[in-house]
Parts: structure tokens; sequence; C-alpha cells
């Protein structure tokens, strides 16, 4: 099965580079699944959160993936329990949260229950403290594969298959994970979609060493869709076939997320506002300017990931 990339509108890139995708109509992509929506970055209890959880209420996705930073070390706002409090007050019941609830790993969980400052005054990330937050959410018995060493995951819905790595913005891939990736990758074999997330904004930039290897991997099996956060924008782009997103959801006060519709052809991915069915296209600063293309990226229509025979 081969897959190709289509959006449909064109969206901008960093300093106004031509697109590198094309225009195409949504209509022909088949009848809606399911739908999965993506969101990072709250740092425990803030309004935007809430709305942000009111809002995927109301979408009623079959899987939340949290793409980090949940939690911060404050304790006014940023523990655990106000993280709870506002699910249970704006999605729901807590344990129905955590039965579709998938994160990954940022740097505050890893200060979160270090209680330490930003290196080098706090402790380096040792890809250990982070993990308590799995056992919050009950984690590791929903999941199909989970690496021990370092806290990375595998699990499926529906065909669909996502893979989620423990890489905050200070954890660098190792190469036993990248032996952890290509086994899993292995195991799938063509058989299904593919998503790949992590925390750190340019994990899935080819820089050289280990992280270019974890690319190179996802080319070669096919990789549909990749996934970042952390750095507060939004982003969409592509490498091959490859769908590339950043979510900065609700690091900045504006209370979007990112909504994947999967149909029998593919994916329909749109950027939603807070009441969870107006298109995202366009932010501006608190002066009203609008943000410039080198700090959030353009999103109109949905994109369209569709796949061929």
């Amino acid at each position: 099965m081969r897959f190709s990339v289509r959006v449909s509108v064109v969206l901008l890139l960093i300093f106004g580079l031509p697109a590198l995708l094309s225009c195409a109509e949504t209509k022909d992509m088949g009848n809606v699944e399911w739908s999965f929506v993506v969101y990072s970055d709250n740092r425990g209890s803030n309004p935007t959160h809430r709305a942000v959880l009111t809002s995927i209420a109301k979408a009623s996705p079959d899987i939340i993936l949290n793409l980090g930073d949940a939690i911060f070390r404050f304790e006014d706002y940023g523990t655990m329990d106000s993280f709870k409090k506002d699910v249970e007050e704006c999605y729901g019941s807590f344990d129905d949260f955590v039965e579709i609830f998938y994160p990954s790993i940022g740097g505050h969980e890893e200060r979160y229950y270090n209680q330490s400052e930003y290196p080098p005054d706090g402790k380096e990330p040792d890809n250990k403290a982070g993990r308590r937050f799995y056992n919050e959410v009950r984690l590791k018995e929903r999941v199909t594969e989970f690496n021990n060493e370092y806290g990375d995951y595998y699990f499926s819905h529906k065909g669909v298959h996502f893979i989620i790595f423990y890489r905050s913005d200070e954890w660098e891939f190792r190469d036993e994970q990248v032996e952890w990736f290509k086994s899993i990758l292995e195991k799938i074999d063509g058989g299904g979609r593919i998503i790949v997330a992590g925390h750190a904004g340019g994990w899935f930039y080819p820089v050289p060493g280990a992280q270019k290897e974890i690319i190179e991997l996802m080319q070669k099996h096919k990789v549909d869709v990749a996934l970042a956060a952390d750095w507060h924008d939004y982003y969409a782009g592509a490498n091959g076939n490859m769908m590339l997103f950043r979510s900065g959801s609700a690091g900045w006060g504006d209370g979007l997320f990112i909504k994947f519709d999967v149909t029998d052809r593919g994916f329909i991915i749109k950027a939603l506002r807070p009441d969870g069915v107006t298109l995202f296209t366009d932010h501006k600063d608190a002066d009203g300017n609008v943000i410039p293309p080198f700090w959030i990226k353009r999103f109109g229509e949905p994109a369209t990931k569709i796949n061929h025979e």
C-alpha cells in the first residue's frame, strides 16, 4: 500500500519558502470512522487547559494524545491534583479520561517529580522521574509494548499504530531506543497506518546521530505522521510522504488542538479553536499583530493524507 500527502490549502513555510504540499479537496476522503486529538504544554491547571478539555469532550475522540508538559513544578497550579481537577470539571470522570489518554513526557514532568530547577542548576534528566506520570494515568496496563529501559511505548487502535517516544526537550535518543523502535516497526511490517510522537519540538528533524537513524527508519517503514510539541508554536510540513505536525495547543493561551479524523482512505487533519468546531486559520499577539510564520504556521482548510493501493 502506497501513501501520499495532500493538503487542501498551501501552508506557509519558514521565511516564506514555497509550500511543499499541494491542494486537494476533502470530499473524496471517505467516511470518518473515528478520531483522535492532540494537545500539549498546558503545564498544570489554567483556563486554556480547561477550554481544551471542554472542547475535546465535545469532539468525543477515541484517543487523546498529550505530547508532554502536562504538569508543572509549582504548587499553586501545576500539580497532578490540579490536572485531575481540570479533567473532572471540564471533561468528565478521570477514570474514563485515562482509559483513552496517552501522554508523552516533557521536561516539566521530569522536573515536577524531581522538584528540580532547569539544568545546570537542577538535576539532569534521567528518563526515570518523568515516568511516574505514567503511573498516575495507569499507562503500562493499557499499552502493547513498553520499553522498560527508556520509557517508550507502543499501542494500536482500530488498525492505526501509535509509537510514543520518551523524548523530552532535554533527553536525547539512545542507541537502544533506536533498536527498540526498529523492532516495533518490523512487527507492524506494513500492517496499517503509523503515528509516531514525542515531546521535543525538533525530534523529527534528521540531525546527525541516533535521531537521524530514527528518521531513516520512519521513512523506510512509511510512517504516516510525526507529532511534536514543546516549542509552543504550530507547524505543518512534510518529509517525503510523512506529514510533520507540531502542536503548541495549551501552551500560549489560545486553546487550540489538532483533530485527526480517521477514514477508510486516510486522515483529515484539522486545527480547531476551543469551540471544537471552528477551524484555526491565523493567530495574533496581545497587540493584535499577526505572529510571523517563523513562529506559527498558518492552517486553513483541513489537511488530508490519503492512502492509495
